[in-house]
């Protein structure tokens, strides 16, 4: 690595086959990943970066490439183009230094005390309630207790301090304490975010949102995995939209160092499809919205009644708005059986870590190992009850995104299983044991078949042909969304064949059929739908 290098991304692999020049940065969810793995074996091959060049969010830089220097890879990419901006200005020594203090202070001295105040907090609020109470309570009911009210007091103290600390001017400079400021407000945002996944796609999580700045219409519909709550402060969502599985970003550094904002805005009944990047300045006006998996540059307006395909915006035709089916008791009986859920693992957890303690006078470390693993089996047998028990089975349909089915799915669903995709799948990939996770859950799984990814949803309609490999950073799904809010959401069978090969951040979607043997490249969509057309990615 050469000199006066800026890398944010943690997606590297393989250090010792990656070579940096100097002045190069590399922004937050860049991919960089010399090996792949093949029938031969993992392939690894060199990964070099030339001065003066800049890798965007999201993009993707595989095994043998070779990005040349005065260039920018944009989001979704693997080929960059020429930058006639000259490169950013050299970090000084004491920026430098002060950078490092202020990581190490944020992550081992800030962070850790806030969390910590909110969970005293948390105890204190248990106390007061158990005190009020006529009844007497045991010391692991209090327990559960402060745990559970934790889950609002570290949210609630995320948002005052992000209110207090976070510029509201669109440009700024920096000065020595803004990496405190936003390391601080981005790991703590974070932070929060994952603790009400279990109320994603909900009026709670929406709630949230709103009180941390957002902008947001009614009836709308978020699912989980965004990194909408970085960048609320200048984002404007209309009526009616559907965001999808998507990255935005609104900020950007210009050459003399300044932080500058651009908003982004969603008029009515538009939509983001699955894995589109939004860069800043963007407007999507009424009615229109992204195909899935492309980029949309800076200030780029989508017209109104339009879908944007990667390359230009083209007509489609507006479907008639439809109406939430769901009753609000039965939204609540949703948003209570996932708390009920969360809550029963929670509790077994706390009992096993009680239970080894008082019967077996073990260790505290290792009662906290034994229910830490206790909440991830009780999390995974609850995703494989709740999915036979309240979903059953997915089967091919064609539904509006406000049919009942469909918002039981983003409701109380699609949150369940991101949190067993991020915490529990990520742990097996590449082994047998996720093979026969995703069997027991309802995917066809062939024999000797290696799966390196945890992003397989629609289980019942996936099927993946026996000694097939799969990389890291897959999607494979049996399900498409086409026109919006208001247009179909479409489950069908997605079926990958014998000996197929399945490179880095591929996207196997509803419809996608593979003959045996094939090989798609990395970042490549693999889509059938008539309202997209058919898009084959494949050597």
């Amino acid at each position: 690595m050469g000199k006066n290098v800026d890398i944010q991304s943690l997606s590297l692999d393989d250090f010792d086959c990656i070579t940096i020049h100097d002045n190069v940065h590399i922004e937050e969810n860049a991919l960089i990943q010399p090996s792949q793995l093949t029938h031969e074996g993992l392939v690894i091959q060199p990964i070099t970066i030339e001065s003066n060049s800049t890798l965007r969010n999201n993009s993707l830089l595989t095994q043998g490439q070779r990005l040349p220097g005065d260039c920018v890879l944009h989001p979704l990419h693997t080929q960059a183009v020429q930058d006639s901006n000259p490169p950013f200005e050299a970090i000084s020594s004491f920026r430098r230094f002060l950078s490092v203090i202020s990581s190490l202070l944020t992550a081992f001295v800030l962070v850790p005390y806030i969390l910590l105040f909110a969970i005293y907090l948390a105890v204190f609020l248990s106390d007061l309630i158990l005190y009020l109470m006529p009844f007497a309570v045991e010391n692991t009911g209090r327990i559960f207790l402060s745990i559970a009210i934790s889950l609002i007091t570290i949210p609630l103290l995320t948002t005052v301090l992000k209110r207090l600390l976070t510029p509201k001017q669109v440009k700024y400079a920096k000065n020595h304490f803004y990496d405190i400021k936003k390391n601080l407000v981005s790991k703590l945002l974070s932070i929060s975010d994952n603790l009400l996944i279990q109320f994603g796609a909900s009026e709670i999580y929406y709630f949230w949102l709103k009180c941390c700045g957002l902008k947001m219409g009614k009836n709308c519909a978020i699912t989980p995995g965004t990194n909408l709550i970085h960048h609320v402060d200048w984002v404007t969502i209309g009526d009616g939209v559907f965001f999808s599985t998507c990255q935005l970003n609104t900020s950007f550094q210009d050459r003399q160092g300044n932080i500058q904002h651009q908003p982004i805005v969603m008029g009515h009944g538009s939509f983001i499809s699955l894995e589109a990047f939004i860069d800043r300045g963007v407007k999507i006006e009424k009615d229109a919205g992204t195909y899935p998996f492309v980029y949309v540059p800076p200030q780029y307006s989508i017209r109104e009644g339009s879908l944007y395909n990667g390359r230009s915006a083209v007509k489609r035709e507006v479907q008639k708005k439809s109406a939430f089916h769901n009753s609000k008791l039965k939204l609540f009986l949703f948003h209570l059986l996932r708390v009920l859920c969360f809550s029963l693992t929670l509790f077994l957890t706390l009992s096993a870590v009680q239970l080894t303690r008082a019967s077996m006078e073990m260790p505290f470390l290792l009662s906290f190992v034994i229910g830490f693993w206790t909440a991830k089996f009780t999390y995974l047998f609850q995703l494989i009850l709740v999915k036979w028990l309240v979903k059953f089975k997915f089967r091919p349909r064609k539904n509006s995104l406000m049919d009942p089915g469909i918002q039981k799915d983003y409701i109380f669903f699609i949150p369940y299983t991101w949190m067993c995709q991020s915490y529990i799948f990520a742990e097996w990939k590449g082994t047998m044991v996720l093979n026969q996770i995703f069997r027991l859950l309802g995917a066809s799984i062939g024999k000797d078949a290696i799966i390196n990814t945890q992003v397989i949803n629609d289980w019942d309609l996936v099927s993946i042909g026996a000694r097939s490999l799969i990389n890291d950073n897959v999607r494979i799904t049996g399900h498409m969304l086409a026109g919006g809010v208001a247009g179909e959401y479409i489950n069908d069978f997605t079926h990958i064949g014998r000996d197929c090969v399945i490179h880095s951040k591929a996207n196997i979607i509803a419809k996608a059929k593979l003959s045996s043997k094939t090989i798609i490249k990395t970042g490549s969509p693999v889509i059938y739908h008539r309202a997209f057309g058919t898009v084959k990615a494949t050597d």
